[in-house]
């Protein structure tokens, strides 16, 4: 039971640092748009012929309607909660944004310590993975999720389920490490 306890924890810190970071400042509409645009690149990914010829080679289609067909599709994720892959989506999408926005959170507080562009550069290395599990599992951890998934559900839909359920793991993790590494920087400029 002391795991149960520990990701009690972790959520309640999640919570607190998110709260204290994101939805209480003007970063959560960097999170929200965040959040939208992973979703739609996670929703597309695999489907990027249907995407191209629905984007130029469907000249029936005013710019207008093809909007409102990729604004539908985005909003069908949201319909079909009987279904694990759009769950998994959501999820995923949802605690990669928060991760990220963590990042950036994090690197504008040691900007103030460092100088900016050491700051910046050390952002664009963390989301690409140099040295840190957890910054490097905000990028590729939905990739390889949706990369396993739909290779998974062409072999068995079982198998994709646990493939799913695996990355929201991962994606809960990631962002849990960079909860507390926020929590910690916090804590230390406050205390000086």
């Amino acid at each position: 039971m002391a795991w149960l306890r520990n990701i009690y924890l972790d959520l309640k810190l999640n919570i607190a640092v998110a709260n204290k970071n994101i939805f209480s400042t003007n970063y959560g509409f960097v999170a929200a748009g965040l959040y939208f645009t992973i979703l739609f690149i996670l929703q597309w990914l695999f489907n990027i012929q249907e995407f191209w010829n629905i984007l130029v080679h469907t000249p029936s289609l005013s710019a207008l309607e093809k909007i409102d067909f990729f604004a539908n599709g985005l909003l069908n994720v949201f319909r079909y909660f009987n279904d694990i892959v759009p769950i998994s989506l959501i999820l995923i999408s949802l605690m990669q944004a928060l991760a990220i926005t963590l990042l950036i959170v994090k690197s504008r507080e040691s900007s103030t310590k460092s100088k900016k562009s050491d700051s910046i550069g050390s952002l664009a290395l963390a989301l690409v993975g140099s040295g840190c599990v957890a910054c490097g599992g905000s990028v590729l951890t939905p990739l390889l999720g949706a990369i396993a998934s739909n290779i998974s559900i062409t072999l068995a839909e079982r198998t994709a389920d646990a493939v799913l359920i695996v990355a929201v793991l991962l994606s809960y993790r990631a962002l849990s490490k960079i909860s507390f590494k926020l929590a910690t920087v916090q804590s230390g400029i406050n205390k000086s």
